[in-house]
């Protein structure tokens, strides 16, 4: 990580929305020839992380800071980082913060040497977002990938990008010595593994992810029929209910820390994962589809062959 003494960084801060990427930076640093010792931020104080900087080393070191936002304190930190001196080398500071945006103490630190930012896909640029991952992964596996594979892998392995590089890997060795992955290959290969859970829809339904959502409950109801129907249902209900809980606290004005503290949930995970979700929702509106899904819960247990079309007619009426 460091080169010439002119482009040397002691700091470097990364940060964004994606896990993967900020995982496989933590890989690349661990590969570097200088000895690595890596920390997790959550219950770690400013002071300990400047001493454990300040300890002097016969070797060269690189400190990484996992969960960098839950960090306790800052202003060691800020006195460490203001009076380093700028060709010391012999240690390198690299703060993992898992979070979309940087708080002014990492906003702070990444002026003092190199940030780096991973974006979480936006609402109107997923797909292309997950289209050229796809692709780049290939090349990374020293495969290419036709258009029409590229598209079908996708809508077989859904957007999770652990998921989508561990297909990749796989159809890579599966093209073999053709060095090209093809639509047949997906076929054979992506769709057969392609999970699907009754919670796993729930949480698409409630991401407001159409396709997605209908997606997943077609593999389930192809997988296993009827079997799963009632469990589908449950797990609605059940997602509405917790969600339903999280808007009425935000429209009491309750902070996401409060909300999280209460819930007995990982305030990250909370900030980027179940907030978001809640968002989406209006408190009438949640009322109004656990209305729906007791009915449904009825209508699941009846003799209707209309059953499917029932849960999907549900599914969408939640995703719009």
């Amino acid at each position: 990580m460091a080169g010439k003494a002119s482009t040397f960084n002691a700091f470097y801060v990364a940060f964004g929305g994606e896990p993967l990427h900020l995982d496989r930076y933590i890989e690349r640093t661990r590969q570097s020839r200088r000895r690595v010792i890596v920390m997790d931020g959550d219950g770690l104080t400013d002071a300990t992380l400047v001493e454990l900087c300040e300890t002097s080393a016969e070797d060269p070191r690189t400190i990484v800071v996992d969960n960098a936002q839950e960090l306790k304190g800052h202003e060691e930190l800020r006195r460490y980082v203001t009076a380093r001196n700028p060709i010391d080398q012999s240690v390198i500071l690299v703060s993992i913060v898992r979070s979309e945006t940087l708080s002014d103490l990492w906003s702070f630190v990444a002026s003092k040497g190199k940030c780096l930012e991973w974006k979480k896909a936006k609402p109107w640029d997923k797909e292309s977002y997950h289209l050229d991952f796809i692709r780049e992964e290939a090349t990374l596996n020293a495969v290419t990938i036709r258009k029409r594979a590229v598209e079908a892998l996708l809508q077989s392995t859904g957007p999770d990008l652990y998921r989508l590089a561990n297909e990749i890997k796989k159809l890579a060795i599966y093209a073999g010595s053709a060095g090209e992955i093809t639509e047949r290959h997906v076929a054979e290969i992506a769709t057969q593994t392609a999970e699907a859970e009754p919670n796993m829809v729930a949480e698409a339904v409630m991401a407001k992810d159409t396709e997605r959502a209908l997606q997943l409950f077609s593999v389930l109801c192809a997988r296993s029929g009827e079997a799963q129907y009632g469990a589908v249902v449950h797990q609605l209900m059940k997602h509405v209910e917790n969600t339903t809980v999280i808007r009425s606290m935000f429209d009491k004005g309750m902070s996401p820390a409060s909300v999280a503290g209460l819930l007995g949930q990982n305030l990250w995970r909370f900030n980027n994962a179940v907030a978001p979700t809640a968002r989406k929702h209006e408190l009438r509106s949640l009322v109004r589809y656990m209305g729906q899904l007791c009915k449904l819960d009825l209508d699941v247990k009846s003799s209707s062959p209309f059953k499917r079309t029932m849960i999907e007619m549900v599914i969408l009426s939640i995703t719009q």
